[in-house]
């Protein structure tokens, strides 16, 4: 990189830093921040100057200034000055220590919970990462700013301490004090190239190790399948290639930089060897060695805060790197916005208009999932069903306003872009394919937590709706995490908390697609009572769901293709039809072609069997007691 490129860089780092503290430092904290830095800064320029001269070796120059006769007034003189500003200096290190703490951590939480707010509001659409990942770019992002800050104080000290140690240094020799000067110069140069070149090294290492942590997360989650696939060998051997290749992208920039730094440990040696020859050939001639000892002390600080500065310099560069690029994940582009206005409904009924909805996906081509929908839903159970890519999905993002596409949707006459921003969300209870809980919270946090009306009634009465109640013990429900439970139970405990929240809208993704038939059973059967005075809205693929539904829409390629309800749909030729036919081919049982009825009335003819079986030997059993007695 040539000097104007480098000076464009180091101009750009800075007007960078400069929006960032504008932007980051709280209000509530910024007195905080610049008491703090004051202090450190007085501190730094007490070590810089003040330290040297009242050093033990600068009482022979005070003796040599004012005779030697005042050494019984100057030794203790300079004793006492000196321990009165060690002493102060002390007191100073010790605040800033303590106050430094509680700065960070007040700094800290306030900005990360901030930006979680910020990613929290992300529309679904601009979403780049998931939301696990959301979550941890809104702490590192705080984490990272609150680096920044530290290594910003850290440098006011060591700035003053190196000015201040320069102007004593130059003071008290010119010659040595641009001498030093050029040295500190030198090293910094030296460092920031450093930093330059360690920087394509560290990005290449980070992309590599991106990529072993991907893959071995892969290999531990799916271990069962790649040792169903037989690829362990070859899994283990590219994991094993990835590591040696981060490896020797390690080995090389470390080769590097131990270089590098030989490179300036030495200069600055050798520079300090040559002032100390210096500054005591000085000493010699002049007979002062105080004003000597005092110029190396003040020479040294000098260097080492030099070297200090750099490389604090070069880690706050890689910081703001690393701070831009977790709020880069936080950023989103605002075409994707959602619109909210301030009408509401005077009394929500749940009726559901849908005119003209037409939604693409962005894509290059762009990808049309629904066109010209139009449909009016209101209290029933409505089942939304079709083969995979129909558009299902798009249109129960578009009902609860996390897309906006082309058209109108309305909500008791309202369109939901002139909704209040949130009142959408307390209108319709949701449940999707994949249960939505707070993990590490018990089924009781969970439950209590959708509704601020949640009683100990309530919630028996939806986990009995939910076909929950027989499998909980109250013991499991106090204690008993959302993960701990089984797939199948946390599946139910969303569906129990959609009866609980009692909204006037529900909206199910294949609620019961991994539950067995009695389960499956007892919670339609609950879903269809809902629906005398609900929206209720029901994506499934289940025939007899379908069938039972007081109203069936079928999707293909993202249009209509039948709308009506299921004794209507049995007339008329199309795919549901030919769903409810499929549904009844027939099962071979010991070679007899049984039809699926006739299947259940014979197993019910077997049972009944037995049972009369079993009656007639209990009779049997209870005569013949009779006839003995």
């Amino acid at each position: 990189m040539d000097e104007k490129a480098e000076s464009q860089t180091f101009v750009k780092t800075l007007k960078e830093l400069y929006h960032f503290y504008k932007q980051n430092l709280l209000k509530e904290n910024k007195k905080k921040f610049f008491v703090l830095n004051g202090a450190m800064a007085a501190s730094s320029i007490l070590c810089g100057i003040c330290m040297p001269l009242t050093s033990k070796w600068s009482i022979n120059a005070l003796t040599t200034a004012i005779g030697k006769g005042a050494l019984g007034i100057t030794f203790p003189l300079a004793a006492a000055t000196e321990r009165v500003i060690r002493s102060i200096d002390g007191f100073m290190d010790t605040y800033i220590d303590t106050a430094w703490d509680s700065f960070t951590f007040s700094t800290e939480r306030p900005l990360a919970l901030k930006k979680t707010r910020q990613a929290a509001n992300i529309p679904e659409a601009a979403q780049k990462k998931p939301s696990v990942e959301l979550s941890q770019s809104a702490n590192q992002s705080a984490t990272y700013a609150t680096r920044l800050l530290t290594r910003t104080s850290n440098l006011a000290f060591q700035i003053p301490y190196a000015v201040s140690s320069a102007v004593l240094a130059t003071v008290l020799h010119p010659g040595i004090g641009v001498t030093a000067l050029g040295t500190c110069i030198a090293n910094g140069i030296l460092t920031y190239r450093n930093a330059q070149s360690n920087k394509k090294s560290n990005e290449e290492f980070r992309q590599i190790n991106k990529k072993y942590a991907a893959r071995q997360v892969d290999v531990v989650e799916h271990y069962q399948r790649v040792k169903n696939l037989g690829r362990e060998t070859p899994e283990n051997e590219e994991l094993t290639r990835l590591s040696l290749e981060a490896q020797a992208v390690l080995d090389k920039r470390n080769k590097r930089f131990r270089l590098n730094r030989a490179i300036q440990l030495g200069l600055t040696t050798l520079s300090n060897i040559g002032i100390g020859i210096w500054a005591g050939a000085e000493a010699i001639n002049s007979g002062d060695i105080g004003t000597a000892m005092a110029l190396m002390s003040a020479a040294s600080g000098m260097m080492f805060s030099a070297g200090r500065i750099s490389n604090i310099w070069g880690n706050m560069k890689e910081t703001l790197d690393s701070w831009r690029n977790t709020e880069k994940d936080l950023q989103y582009d605002k075409s994707h916005d959602l619109t909210y206005g301030d009408i509401t409904p005077s009394k929500v009924q749940g009726k559901i208009e849908i005119k003209n909805v037409s939604y693409t996906y962005p894509a290059e081509p762009p990808k049309p999932a629904l066109t010209d929908i139009n449909l009016s839903l209101g209290n029933g159970v409505t089942v939304i069903t079709g083969p995979s890519g129909s558009g299902k999905s798009t249109l129960l993002k578009l009902l609860q306003h996390t897309r906006e596409g082309d058209g109108n949707i309305t909500l008791d006459g309202v369109p939901l872009t002139q909704l209040p921003k949130g009142f959408l969300e307390q209108q319709i209870a949701i449940v999707n394919q994949r249960p939505d809980f707070f993990s590490h919270r018990t089924l009781k946090e969970n439950l209590m937590s959708v509704s601020s009306l949640a009683n100990t009634h309530s919630i028996k009465k939806a986990l009995h709706k939910a076909a929950l109640d027989g499998e909980i013990s109250s013991e499991e429900y106090e204690n008993k995490k959302m993960n701990e439970l089984s797939g199948g139970q946390q599946q139910r405990e969303n569906i129990a908390e959609s009866f609980l929240q009692n909204k006037p809208i529900i909206i199910y993704d294949e609620p019961t697609a991994n539950l067995d038939e009695n389960n499956k059973r007892r919670i339609w059967h609950n879903l269809q009572r809902a629906g005398k005075d609900k929206t209720v809205i029901v994506v499934t693929h289940d025939v007899r769901e379908i069938e039972s539904a007081d109203r069936i829409i079928y999707l293909e390629g993202g249009a209509i293709i039948q709308d009506g309800t299921p004794e209507n749909l049995k007339q008329q030729n199309g795919p549901v039809l030919d769903l409810f036919k499929a549904s009844q081919k027939p099962l071979k049982i010991n070679s007899q072609v049984i039809q699926w009825e006739e299947k259940q009335k014979l197993l019910q003819g077997l049972k009944s069997h037995k049972k009369r079986l079993i009656r007639k030997r209990l009779n049997e059993v209870l005569s013949g007691q009779k006839g003995n007695s």
